[in-house]
């Protein structure tokens, strides 16, 4: 099996993307994996690296601030 991830193209404005983005995720009408993908990057590094990066600031006591917020 053979993923191919091409380079993303930028959006015009970020931020209504990135609000499109939370829209879909919330929806249901997407998926993680495909958003990344978009963007190419793969799904398994991105959540080790995201874990390293929170084992990290809870190791040097760095409060971690989120955005996603349980409903």
């Amino acid at each position: 099996k053979h993923t191919w991830f091409f380079d993303p193209n930028e959006h015009v404005d970020p931020v209504k993307e990135a609000t499109a983005q939370s829209i879909r995720l919330n929806n249901c009408v997407t998926t993680l994996t495909d958003e990344l993908a978009k963007e190419g990057k793969d799904i398994d590094a991105t959540i080790e690296e995201i874990a390293e990066t929170r084992r990290k600031m809870k190791e040097l006591g760095i409060a971690e601030e989120t955005s996603i917020k349980e409903k």
